[in-house]
Order: structure tokens, then sequence, then C-alpha cells
């Protein structure tokens, strides 16, 4: 089975959502932002589990959660790949609220309108895929890969009705994929010479390995705005060292094994791609220098620089 692990972005924005004060200007942003990845992530995670219902050949290779740069400076991101002889089937998957769901091609808008009458417009779904398939077709072209790319837009929740589908693009609920899938292929005639393997390998090595930048740098949020200290992986309150190896959440009582690798994340998820002793001290309220580089070599980090000049990354 595939791997799709929960994307950095998602983690990012609850380790922001955890250090914002909630009377800050950007709080609600944030907080709106964090559903809607969260809503997309549950979204994939309820399509994984109906693909095995598929019965796809052995052969086939599933890849999830991948991203192409097409042309120079632009990139492509693709929910999930499933690889056969017949075809290469490109999921994008659409996690919207109960409602109404119209795609509306004239307007260029995907709109929603939730069972509470709000209306919300999107960028037109079909667009974005169009957009997606050529992408990949490009890339197919340059890794030689002559298999034809079936796209299907995948409505993960059952109670958002879609009142106009559309023109050309297949649209399937999640629990219609496997009689919809099989059906697609069964009208395909097997490629000659097609080696799934040697295709899967080809698109992973080419795939883009995506950088973000840290949220307040996105967000134009100070760094003196976030809550400091070493903060429970839990509950997200502020925890203090019992011993000088022992962390541990006096309000969920929890123990905290990977602290120093839990809070380093917060720094470089929000802040820089470089942390220093000093900024260690200061950001997580440790005690001294020598508990920071304790707090920084037990994170496993790249050293780079020497004495004064050193400071810590993420080892990628």
């Amino acid at each position: 089975m595939y791997d799709r692990k929960k994307p950095a972005d998602l983690i990012a924005h609850e380790r922001l959502l955890s250090r914002l004060p909630q009377h800050h200007s950007e709080y609600d942003f944030v907080k709106e932002k964090l559903y809607q990845l969260d809503a997309g992530y549950a979204g994939e995670l309820r399509v994984d589990k109906i693909i095995p219902e598929i019965h796809l050949p052995q052969e086939t290779k599933i890849i999830a959660d991948l991203s192409f740069e097409f042309i120079q400076n632009h990139f492509i991101q693709i929910d999930t790949l499933i690889l056969t002889k017949k075809g290469i089937i490109m999921l994008e998957i659409k996690n919207y609220a109960a409602g109404k769901v119209d795609f509306n091609e004239d307007l260029g808008k995907t709109v929603r309108t939730t069972n509470e009458l709000e209306t919300k417009m999107f960028d037109c779904a079909v667009d974005q895929v169009d957009r997606t398939v050529q992408g990949l077709n490009k890339v197919l072209c340059k890794l030689e890969i002559n298999l034809p790319v079936f796209p299907i837009i995948v409505m993960a929740n059952p109670q958002a009705i879609v009142v106009r589908k559309p023109q050309n693009l297949q649209l399937n609920y999640t629990k219609q994929l496997p009689r919809k899938i099989r059906m697609l292929l069964q009208r395909q005639q097997e490629q000659a010479n097609v080696q799934i393997e040697e295709i899967y390998e080809k698109l992973m090595k080419s795939a883009h390995k995506r950088t973000y930048l840290p949220l307040c740098q996105r967000y134009g949020i100070s760094m003196q705005d976030l809550r400091k200290g070493v903060l429970c992986n839990q509950c997200n309150l502020p925890i203090v060292r019992k011993k000088w190896h022992s962390w541990k959440c006096e309000n969920c009582e929890r123990p905290q094994h990977k602290i120093a690798e839990d809070s380093l994340l917060d720094w470089f998820y929000l802040v820089d791609g470089q942390i220093t002793n000093r900024a260690a001290r200061e950001f997580f309220e440790l005690e001294n220098a020598r508990q920071a580089n304790y707090f920084l070599n037990k994170a496993n980090l790249m050293k780079k620089g020497h004495a004064r000049g050193r400071y810590y990354e993420l080892n990628m």
C-alpha cells in the first residue's frame, strides 16, 4: 500500500495556530486556512481507504501527493496517481462541505452553497484539472513515458450534491470509484512493452521536493507575536523541564519523549530555516546555552559554521 504522509503545510498551520494568540488579527484567517487543509487531507484519506476495493492488477503502482515542475518555475500538485499498463489515472480529490456544488465552467468558478445557504466561490476545478493534466503530459513526454492520462474529479463528501457536472471531465463520488475505474480500464487496451516499475521510478526521481516558506514570513506575522516556550505536543500548554533529560506536561500528564524535535519544528515551520543557540534559548525560554545546546543536538539537526557562528538546519 502506498504511503500518504500528513502534509507539511497542514502541520505548519497547526503549529502556527497553537502559538498564535486568539486575539491576533490573523488568527481567524489561519484557523480557516487550517480547516481547508485539514478537510483536504481528510478527503484524501477517505479515498485511500476505498482504492483497495478496485482490485487493480498486481503490477499497479499508486503514488500519493506528488509535485512536478513541468516548465521552469511552474508546478503542478497531484493528489493521487494510479499507474497501470493501460494508462495513468489521475485523481483530483475534492472534499466540499455538505450542500450544493456547481461546476460553472462559463463563469470560471466552482461555487459551493452550504446547507446554511453560505455561498463561496473557488477557482474553477475543471480549469485546475486541465492545467494539471497538461503539465503531467509534459512531464511524461520528457521522461519518454507513452501512456494516456485519465483524470477524475473525486467527491470525497457524499453530502456535497453536484448540481452541474463538468462537461467533459469524469466526476465520481468515492464509493463509485471501484466500479467506474474498472469500467474505464476495461475499455482500454494494454500498452505494449510497458514496465510499471520503471515508470514509477522515473516519476519518483523527477518529482519536485516542495519547500515551504516559514509561515510567519508568508503571512507577515512578527515572531514577537508568537507564544514562546516549550509547548506540550498534545494540549499546547507550556511545559517545564522536570529533570535535565525529562519533560512532562502537568496539564495532560503526558511525558514528552520527542520534545526537542517537536518544538524545533515550530521554529523551522514558522520562523526561519536556520536557528542558533541564542535564538533557541530566547524562543523556547531555555535556561542557558548548555541546555539549548542539548536541545539542539537532541533533535539531530545539521550543524553548520563554527563557534559563535554556528547554526543549525533541518536534516532533510
